[in-house]
C-alpha cells in the first residue's frame, strides 16, 4: 500500500464518511452497521477492489461529462476529506463540486439489473449519501447523477430545504453509531446478512482447539433449532406450489399470470429447469 493510500485510509477510519451512511441505517446491498464497526476499527481488510468498482472509478469523468452537457453546469473535482465540526465524526469525500453553487455531485454507476430500484424515484442508499454529503458540507443541494449500463443515464436534484428533517435524524444516528459501537469499541449486534457473515469469518479466521461454557445463549440454539423446522416446512410447501404450477404448465416452457413469470425450459442435457420471475413494472 502506498504512503498516500495509507494516509487516505487512516483518515477515512477517523468518521462516518457518506458510503458508510446506508449500513450504519440499514438500507446498503453490500455492508451492514457491523462491517462498519469492524473497518473502522482496522479487524477487517480493506475491501478488494471488484471489476464493477473499477468500472465505476473509470467511467467517472464520463458521467460527470454527461452530467454537465445535460445540466449545462460545471463540475470540478475535490481531492480531499471535508468535515464540519458541527457534526463530529461526520466526513465527506465527495465526486464533484459543481461552480458557482453551493452544490456538489454524486456520481453512481449500476448495473440494469437494478433498473426496477429506479421505477419510482431512485434507491434509498443513494438519497442517504446525498443527505449526509448536505449536512456536511453545509451546501443548498447535491444532484446525483446515475449510468445504468447500457440502459439509461439519469439526473436527480436533491435540496437541502426538502429533507432537513431526515438530514439531522441521519446525523444523530451517525453520532450515535460512533459513540455507542467505534469509540469504545463495542461491536453493533449482527444482523444476519451475509455482509456481517463474511466480517466475522474474517475476523475469527482462526482456530484454537477448545470449547467454551455458552450456557447463557442458550435461546440461539433453540431459534436456530425451531427455525430449522420451520425452513423444512416451507420449503415443502414451496414445492408443493411449483408443482401446481408444472402440472398446469405440463409440456409448455413458459407461462404467465398477471405479475408472473414461470420458465421450465430443458438444458442440453434435457432437463428441465424451472424458475419464476416477477414482471417488470408489475
Amino acid at each position: 500500500m502506498s504512503k498516500d493510500r495509507s494516509v487516505w485510509l487512516k483518515e477515512r477510519r477517523a468518521g462516518i464518511g457518506g458510503i458508510d451512511v446506508p449500513a450504519i441505517l440499514g438500507i446498503s446491498h453490500y455492508a451492514s452497521p457491523y462491517t462498519v464497526w469492524a473497518d473502522k476499527l482496522g479487524l477487517i481488510p480493506e475491501m478488494e477492489s471488484t471489476e464493477a468498482m473499477r468500472q465505476g472509478v473509470d467511467l467517472e469523468a464520463y458521467v460527470s461529462r454527461r452530467f454537465c452537457e445535460e445540466t449545462g453546469l460545471k463540475a470540478h473535482r475535490k481531492n480531499r476529506i471535508i468535515r464540519n465540526p458541527a457534526y463530529p465524526y461526520s466526513l465527506a469525500n465527495i465526486d464533484r463540486r459543481i461552480v458557482g453553487e453551493r452544490a456538489g455531485l454524486e456520481i453512481k454507476t449500476c448495473s440494469p439489473f437494478r433498473l426496477p430500484d429506479f421505477k419510482d424515484e431512485y434507491p434509498p442508499e443513494y438519497l442517504a449519501q446525498c443527505l449526509h454529503y448536505l449536512a456536511v458540507t453545509g451546501w443548498n443541494r447535491w444532484y446525483l447523477a446515475v449510468l445504468i449500463f447500457g440502459t439509461e443515464f439519469k439526473i436527480y436534484q436533491i435540496d437541502h430545504t426538502d429533507y432537513q428533517d431526515e438530514i439531522e435524524e441521519i446525523q444523530q444516528q451517525v453520532y450515535d453509531f460512533w459513540t455507542s459501537f467505534v469509540i469504545p469499541k463495542v461491536a453493533p449486534p449482527p444482523d444476519g446478512t451475509a455482509a456481517t457473515g463474511s466480517a466475522i469469518t474474517s475476523i475469527y479466521n482462526s482456530a484454537v482447539e477448545g470449547s467454551i461454557d455458552l450456557s447463557g445463549m442458550e435461546q440461539h440454539f433453540v431459534e436456530i433449532s425451531m427455525l430449522n423446522e420451520q425452513q423444512k416446512v416451507l420449503e415443502k410447501e414451496k414445492e408443493r406450489h411449483k408443482q401446481n404450477i408444472k402440472i398446469a404448465m405440463g409440456e409448455n416452457t413458459r407461462a404467465e399470470c398477471s405479475c408472473f413469470i414461470a420458465n421450465w425450459k430443458p438444458r442440453k442435457d434435457g432437463v428441465r429447469v424451472f424458475s419464476i420471475k416477477e414482471k417488470r413494472g408489475a
